[in-house]
């Protein structure tokens, strides 16, 4: 990847001044492996994943595991669970930008959800899932809205 990002702002006297430009490049690479396992006799199917991520621009290599598995209790009542973890490297601009900063990190999330489900017929389908997401390393920027005292802000 190669970035060349020119920035410019206007003074009253008109005269243009660099304001973050950037010229900067960086691979990032991501492989994904996955395979799934089902046994009629007991009605079950697990499906495990893995991705690995590398960054140049983070130094970074991540490991992303993923799982999932559905048990189908009776011909209309389906158990289900997942879990997994995801990241999300940072652009050039969080990095490199006026406002970045080089020593940013990918972000991370962890994703769990489980649940049933029924089937009620041909076309209906009743289900209960819960869901539980935690994150980590989230980037911030000042340039993202805000809710302060009931009011939108940019600062």
């Amino acid at each position: 990847m190669d970035v060349n990002s020119l920035s410019q702002r206007f003074s009253f006297a008109n005269v243009p001044f660099d304001f973050g430009s950037f010229d900067q490049n960086g691979i990032e690479q991501a492989y994904y492996a996955e395979d799934t396992w089902s046994s009629e006799p007991l009605h079950l199917q697990f499906t495990g994943g893995l991705r690995v991520e590398h960054s140049e621009v983070t130094s970074q290599t991540l490991n992303s595991p993923r799982a999932s598995l559905t048990w189908s209790i009776k011909e209309h009542w389906r158990l289900h669970a997942m879990a997994g973890r995801y990241y999300q490297f940072p652009d050039f601009e969080q990095v490199f930008a006026r406002l970045g900063t080089r020593s940013l990190r990918a972000e991370r999330a962890t994703n769990m959800s489980g649940g049933v489900e029924a089937l009620l017929g041909d076309r209906v389908r009743l289900s209960f899932e819960l869901f539980d997401r935690e994150d980590a390393n989230l980037f911030f920027s000042l340039a993202e809205p805000r809710l302060d005292g009931g009011f939108v802000s940019f600062v």
